[in-house]
């Protein structure tokens, strides 16, 4: 009896703690699905707590707890510049009461304040078909908050990345050589949002072909969710800008993309002991001057990327080891740096292209192959060298010593090609037995007719360096020869008058006309012998 009554003890006793475990459920799930403004339903915002529950998004919600947006309310609130149409960018869903977001009247719900998950990816995501459609890399998505925004029939000029952003080349990254960039695997790394991501800063591998393809948006350098680097950026920032802009694998006789990274450090495809390394302003990063900015409230975000000389300024005025410059020193200091590389870069063309014509007709002299492929590698690390600082764009303020240094070594390996396929000459006189000239005559090299003797029997030569064995023909018969001609570079010889003489050509002929006379007697003998007619009173001869 007491057993069964312990049993029923037991039963009820469990049975109180599971309809206890069961409430405190039912308020926990209440505090996620309903507050002071109701019940959330499918397509309500439902703030942040429901991205990170187990098996969802835990790890993107712990980077994003301790970003700038998960904290975008106090730090508005913080802020002496305030105002009160400030709470639609730092809230989430604000004056969409359809969707039950934020409303700035009562500052509820409490869930929704802060820059949250729905802010980018919109209410309720996972109701959506396909919750892929959520992610949208499109800068417009930033652009929401961080433009110039209009309030009240005025324009609000706090955040103007967007605006900035809109006229900068990272906003045509897809135009580049035509849009090619848009298809060329080799080049969406660094022209298409979604490779990029995806495969410099995530380690993974985009699909191809990329479903609307972006072009250098915010989220490429910024992650949205947070990271542990300034301003939400996916590397150190003095690393970001070098993921594309850098000279990368490219060798002398392969295609240069924007090597600025690489230029700043003085490190290119031409071996350090040809060109040595050299730096300039090596503490300066390229934030420093491509990203100058001003505020609050921040009227210039740097987002254009182009270079201020208000940075400059800034610099000098605040590190004790330079002085102190004017906007205007800057500018003159930077146009003389260009100035002077531009100069260099159009002597340094000039001579490119008489090396490459000295290539391209070396084979008329007779160069001989390892000569040209000599010539060749160095006109290659040459034109290497001057398509490099074409190519960082910058005309030498990005690391004038190196741009000059690369320049110096085109123009000397362009000198060199020059001079090492510049050929000798080689003149002389062609006559005959008699002293006469002989016009018309055939200069060969190994069979290869080189020149024709002209008036007065002369000749000229243009050839490479060398020893040669020269024929003289005249009407198909050798006339005669010069052995052992030797031609030094950028020199003449002169071989002086060429005596001509019958050649065995000229004996063998004579010999075979002689036989011909001998053969045609011998027939015309044997005819009359053979063939005589007989006379009247002579019987022929009988058989």
């Amino acid at each position: 009896m007491d057993t069964k009554r312990n049993r029923i003890f037991k039963i009820l006793l469990l049975s109180v703690v599971f309809i206890f475990i069961v409430v405190l459920m039912s308020f926990a799930t209440s505090d996620l699905s309903a507050d002071s403004h109701g019940t959330r339903a499918p397509g309500d915002y439902k703030g942040p707590e429901y991205c990170q529950q187990p098996g969802c998004h835990v790890d993107i919600y712990d980077s994003w707890i301790t970003s700038p947006h998960a904290s975008a309310w106090n730090t508005l609130n913080a802020s002496p510049e305030k105002k009160e149409w400030c709470e639609t960018c730092h809230t989430t869903g604000a004056n969409e009461p359809e969707h039950n977001g934020f409303d700035p009247a009562t500052d509820q719900p409490e869930y929704l304040k802060n820059v949250t998950c729905e802010s980018c990816h919109g209410p309720d995501p996972m109701s959506l078909a396909d919750s892929s459609d959520a992610t949208d890399y499109d800068a417009a998505v930033c652009g929401t908050c961080h433009r110039t925004a209009q309030f009240d029939g005025q324009s609000k000029t706090y955040h103007p990345y967007y605006d900035e952003w809109s006229n900068s080349s990272h906003a045509l990254s897809l135009t580049a050589q035509g849009g090619l960039v848009a298809t060329d695997p080799s080049c969406q790394g660094c022209h298409v949002a979604q490779v990029a991501i995806a495969e410099n800063f995530e380690g993974g591998t985009a699909e191809r072909p990329v479903k609307d393809p972006q072009p250098i948006v915010c989220a490429v350098c910024h992650d949205p969710h947070g990271s542990s680097n300034e301003n939400q950026l996916r590397k150190p920032i003095e690393e970001i800008c070098s993921t594309c802009h850098t000279v990368g694998s490219p060798l002398p006789g392969e295609v240069i993309r924007h090597p600025q990274s690489s230029m700043r450090t003085g490190i290119s495809g031409i071996d350090v002991s040809k060109v040595p390394r050299l730096e300039f302003m090596r503490d300066a990063l390229c934030s420093d001057c491509h990203m100058y900015s001003t505020g609050p409230p921040q009227n210039i975000t740097g987002h254009t990327f182009r270079p201020k000389m208000e940075a400059c300024v800034s610099c000098h005025a605040a590190d004790s080891r330079t002085f102190p410059i004017t906007v205007d020193q800057a500018s003159s200091a930077v146009n003389s740096w260009q100035s002077i590389t531009l100069e260099r870069l159009l002597s340094t063309e000039s001579n490119l292209t008489l090396a490459k014509n000295a290539i391209d007709n070396a084979h008329l002299y007779h160069f001989s192959d390892q000569v040209l492929n000599t010539a060749q590698n160095l006109y290659d690390d040459a034109n290497y060298s001057y398509s490099f600082v074409i190519a960082d764009r910058s005309q030498g303020a990005h690391n004038l010593p190196y741009a000059l240094a690369l320049l110096d070594f085109a123009n000397e390996s362009s000198q060199g090609i020059i001079d090492m396929l510049t050929p000798g000459k080689v003149v002389g006189k062609i006559v005959d037995q008699d002293g006469e000239d002989v016009v018309g005559a055939s200069v060969l090299l190994n069979g290869e007719q080189i020149a024709v003797s002209g008036s007065g029997g002369s000749f000229a030569i243009d050839i490479a360096p060398g020893t040669y064995t020269f024929k003289i023909k005249k009407d198909g018969s050798t006339i005669g020869s010069v052995e052992n001609v030797e031609v030094l570079y950028r020199d003449t010889t002169d071989l002086g008058t060429i005596s001509t003489e019958p050649t065995q050509g000229g004996l063998e002929l004579m010999i075979l006309v002689a036989v011909l006379i001998i053969i045609v007697v011998v027939i015309v003998v044997v005819y009359f012998v053979r063939f005589k007619p007989p006379k009247e009173n002579e019987k022929p001869d009988e058989e």
